[in-house]
């Protein structure tokens, strides 16, 4: 049927990041997935590509993100005028399988792994990307489509190839349905 699409929920400004979070629109919650780390031989935990998760602003620090009712995985974002850190741990047993410290540039929505290879890491190689859109890519082709009430649009992915998706997007007020070819490379 579909997943139901919502509006961003703001927290507080995060001050550091001007050029992504405009003054009033720090998101509250903001989304990560990872894509291609890969497990080095004795690791315990098959590695989450391609799952979404869902990380918390933190209530004192605006410019962090983290989850903290995911049973077994911890993650942390942080954004400084000087760097962006992204780190993600299992919590049982205990191990790292991605962690990124951008320093050419600070607040960047994508992040390549430090590990390139199993020496001295339990993982190695891969993506975290981040969006804070309520679903990424639908939420914004709704907001474009003139769909002011997300909460009445579901939507569907199918992927098309490496770079592709294919957006299904369903009003149910009145049964409309779209379906847009999309470039993720756009995104």
């Amino acid at each position: 049927m579909g997943t139901p699409i919502d509006e961003i929920e703001y927290g507080n400004d995060c001050l550091i990041c001007t050029g992504l979070f405009p003054a009033g629109k720090t998101p509250k919650y903001i989304y990560i997935v990872f894509e291609g780390i890969e497990k080095c031989e004795g690791a315990f935990h098959d590695p989450p590509n391609g799952q979404k998760f869902v990380l918390e602003q933190h209530p004192l620090d605006h410019c962090t993100w983290y989850n903290s009712s995911h049973p077994s995985i911890y993650i942390i974002v942080s954004f400084t005028e000087l760097w962006t850190l992204v780190e993600a741990n299992f919590l049982d047993p205990p191990d790292e399988f991605f962690n990124s410290l951008e320093t050419a540039s600070p607040c960047v929505k994508e992040s390549i792994s430090n590990a390139t290879d199993c020496e001295g890491w339990s993982y190695f190689n891969g993506t975290a990307k981040l969006f804070w859109e309520a679903d990424g890519i639908p939420y914004q082709i709704a907001v474009t489509m003139g769909f002011t009430n997300q909460s009445e649009v579901l939507s569907d992915r199918l992927e098309c190839g490496i770079d592709h998706e294919v957006i299904k997007l369903c009003r149910r007020c009145d049964k409309t349905n779209c379906l847009f070819l999309v470039d993720l490379e756009d995104f």
